[in-house]
C-alpha cells in the first residue's frame, strides 16, 4: 500500500502556503499544477508564541484584561522590522513615508516625538545607546 502525499510550495503552516502536488495511492492527482516560487523565509516553520502571559491575565481579569497604553515617554524606543510609516503633514493631511517591502524600516521614537524615520537597511544616527527599548514589529505600520 502506498501512502498519500502532499508536497507543499513552502511550510504547511505558513500563511499562503499551497499543495505543489497530491499523490493518492501514488497516483499524482494534479495533472497540471500551477506553482509560484516562494521566498526562502516562507521555507522555514513559523514561530509558536508563547501565551503563558495572555492566558495569566485572562484568568486574573475574568478574560477581559485592562487595555491600558504604556508610556514610555522618558526612555528612547527604536522600532524595527517595521512595514510602514504614516505621518501626519503640516498641512494636516496624512502621508505615506515608505511603504517597505521587505518590511525593514527603522523608527526611533524619543520624548513622545518621531526623530528619525530610515527605509532599508539605513541607520538613525545620534541615538542614546544606554535605556534604548527595542520593539520588534514584524512588518506592522506606524501611524
Amino acid at each position: 500500500m502506498v501512502p498519500d502525499i502532499v508536497v507543499w510550495d513552502s511550510h504547511p503552516l505558513a500563511l499562503g502556503a499551497a499543495p505543489q502536488q497530491v499523490f493518492i495511492d501514488g497516483i499524482a492527482q494534479l495533472e497540471n499544477p500551477h506553482v509560484v516560487p516562494k521566498p526562502v523565509h516562507l521555507q522555514q516553520a513559523p514561530k509558536t508564541p508563547n501565551f503563558d502571559e495572555g492566558a495569566r491575565l485572562a484568568i486574573k481579569y475574568d478574560g477581559l484584561p485592562p487595555l491600558i497604553p504604556q508610556s514610555v515617554k522618558s526612555q528612547p524606543v527604536l522600532f524595527i522590522n517595521v512595514g510602514q510609516v504614516h505621518m501626519s503633514s503640516e498641512d494636516g493631511n496624512i502621508d505615506r513615508i515608505f511603504s517597505d517591502e521587505p518590511k525593514s524600516g527603522i523608527v526611533l521614537v524619543e520624548g513622545g516625538v518621531v526623530r528619525c524615520v530610515v527605509s532599508g537597511n539605513g541607520v538613525c544616527g545620534k541615538a542614546k545607546v544606554e535605556n534604548l527599548k527595542i520593539v520588534d514589529l514584524h512588518g506592522g505600520s506606524i501611524a
